[in-house]
């Protein structure tokens, strides 16, 4: 069976603490803002923390005999409408979930939360207590925003294996955390023990003397002794406790073993006090506890209006001030949108002008974004393009790479050559793509540059600037990764087919080989061979051979890496983010 909704049954307060909360954030003070807060205190096995679980209507929370919460743990309730953003950041797009401590992880079941608490507690208390808190956030489209606090339960008696001191940290501990005046105090008190030794009363009643901010739970009505009742509690004949005296009764251990739900064991509860209390009924169970916590709730967060009136007023104030001396005070009749137009068509000339035609002027006679834009094509990248390849073209890797390219043959490999000028070439990417990346910027920093009324409309509409910047930053983003595109595909393209080309492969032709004009025999360039070696073709030994094809191998390919420095600049400046005319 399903559930019913987190914290049903305290609408009132979820509305109220909802809007201060949202007022707060807005106007900046939610450091002056204390959310409700709820501790509750009782001794060890007295019902406490099933008795949260069904106040969040969760079974999250580690129960069962003994001590079983073993360090505070501060349940913040956050209501999260389907359209929150920590719905796509936590990835859940209906329904609950949980966060323990910093984790990032969402838990949408909460038996898992049970476990993990569980997990924690005995790794940093053990058998002992830890006054460390462990925090659980819990987000729900239905959830009020206020804290919960389980706090472990009071010893009355030491057991074997704690440690002697204990009673006493526990103590220290819960009076910490009640010593809050905003706290509101719930004091869970079992009925089938006597009054007189309620540790949890006393401990409270040291703190709260007035009992302006504790309300009681009286649990166990359903596990007194035969022959006594609850009359005399829940009547407050003997403690009387101005906030309520509320009996509750929650799920036995076989109700728990044979899975009766929260929903469930609000029906059996009702039937229950009007059977056997029905003097009290009205009184008692669940619900009406909640609508007891809501109604102090609505109290406490209603302390919170005047600070929220008192500082909406001086923000109010403030930003009236502000829009008269920048003289907005006209922004608020219908001529909104044709001004918004002007400051449009001002940017755009001014910003064009700035970035591209260069007919403008800037404080302090500073560079234009256009005059640093080309400085960087036509200076800095071709200062940055690499020109050292004779120092990576090293002469004992090219003898190596073209001997073990030459095959049968003793002429200058086609092979190794092409490789050696594809590795120079994509040495080009790097910078080039470091060229690209930096006119980006300073057409995204060519915003800031703008002087005159767009300066002064920017002052005036800082939002109106945001906007600017941010659409242009979009639109340079899409038009990097553009250009980033083409110079790597240009340059890789470049690597492994200019070498093919006319104009270059006449040149290696002519400086390789040496070849004759067309129908003519080749020429012998070292003369005929002294020392009976082989001879190539064109009269060359096997050794000077492979000496020729090594060194040219490193002249040419340096030359055709210098070659092309023109043309990665050239393929920048074509295709380089320049300011669209629809900005």
């Amino acid at each position: 069976m399903s559930e019913t909704k987190l914290c049903s049954d305290m609408n009132g307060a979820t509305k109220k603490i909802n809007v201060i909360m949202s007022a707060a954030t807005r106007l900046n003070i939610m450091k002056k803002i204390s959310v409700p807060r709820i501790a509750v205190v009782g001794t060890e096995s007295t019902g406490k923390t099933s008795l949260i679980n069904r106040i969040v209507n969760k079974d999250f929370l580690p129960s069962g005999p003994g001590i079983v919460t073993r360090m505070p743990i501060k349940i913040g309730l956050h209501r999260t409408p389907m359209n929150d953003p920590l719905r796509r950041k936590y990835k859940v797009k209906n329904g609950d979930w949980a966060t323990i401590n910093q984790s990032t992880k969402a838990y949408t079941d909460f038996n898992e939360v049970s476990n993990r608490l569980c997990e924690i507690m005995k790794q940093q208390a053990g058998e002992g207590v830890n006054s460390t808190e462990i925090i659980v956030n819990i987000y729900s489209e239905s959830a009020v925003n206020l804290t919960l606090v389980d706090l472990p339960g009071l010893v009355v008696n030491k057991i074997e294996g704690q440690p002697e001191n204990i009673p006493e940290q526990i103590e220290k501990m819960v009076t910490e955390y009640i010593r809050d005046p905003k706290t509101i105090i719930l004091c869970v008190l079992p009925a089938n023990i006597p009054q007189s030794n309620w540790k949890a009363w006393d401990v409270v009643r040291r703190v709260d003397s007035s009992d302006k901010r504790t309300l009681a739970a009286v649990t166990h009505i359903d596990a007194m002794v035969d022959g006594t009742d609850a009359n005399e509690i829940l009547s407050g004949k003997n403690i009387k406790i101005p906030l309520g005296m509320i009996g509750i009764r929650n799920r036995n251990q076989n109700q728990l073993t044979n899975g009766i739900s929260i929903d469930m064991i609000e029906d059996l509860e009702k039937n229950y006090f009007v059977s056997d209390y029905p003097k009290f009924a009205e009184t008692c169970g669940i619900k009406y506890l909640k609508n007891r916590l809501n109604e102090l709730l609505e109290e406490k967060v209603e302390e919170n209006i005047p600070i929220v009136i008192e500082k909406l007023e001086t923000k109010r104030k403030t930003t009236k001030t502000e829009l008269n001396e920048l003289g907005v005070k006209e922004d608020i009749g219908p001529d909104r949108k044709e001004k918004l137009r002007n400051i449009i068509i001002k940017f755009y000339n001014q910003y064009t002008k700035l970035t591209y035609s260069g007919s403008a002027t800037i404080e302090n006679n500073n560079e234009l974004p256009c005059t640093k834009i080309r400085n960087m094509f036509y200076k800095n990248l071709k200062d940055k393009l690499p020109t050292d390849h004779k120092q990576k073209l090293m002469e004992n890797k090219v003898k190596i790479m073209t001997e073990n390219s030459n095959g049968l043959t003793n002429l200058s490999p086609y092979k190794a050559f092409k490789k050696l000028c594809k590795k120079e070439t994509i040495r080009y990417c790097e910078p080039s793509v470091e060229c690209a990346r930096c006119v980006q910027r300073e057409l995204l920093n060519g915003i800031n540059t703008c002087t005159g009324d767009v300066k002064h409309m920017f002052k005036n509409y800082p939002q109106i600037k945001k906007q600017f910047h941010q659409i242009i930053k979009e639109l340079l983003d899409g038009y990097f990764q553009e250009s980033e595109k083409l110079i790597k595909t240009h340059i890789e393209s470049l690597a492994s087919h200019s070498i093919h080309r006319g104009a270059f492969l006449e040149s290696i032709r002519n400086e390789v080989i040496n070849l004759p004009p067309e129908g003519e025999q080749p020429v012998s360039v070292f003369g005929p061979t002294t020392n009976n070696q082989p001879a190539s073709p064109f009269g060359l030994t096997t050794n000077n051979q492979q000496k020729l094809a090594s060194d040219n191998a490193v002249r040419l390919t340096s030359k055709f890496i210098n070659c092309l420095g023109d043309n990665i600049a050239l393929i920048n400046s074509n295709h380089s983010n320049q300011p669209d005319s629809s900005i």
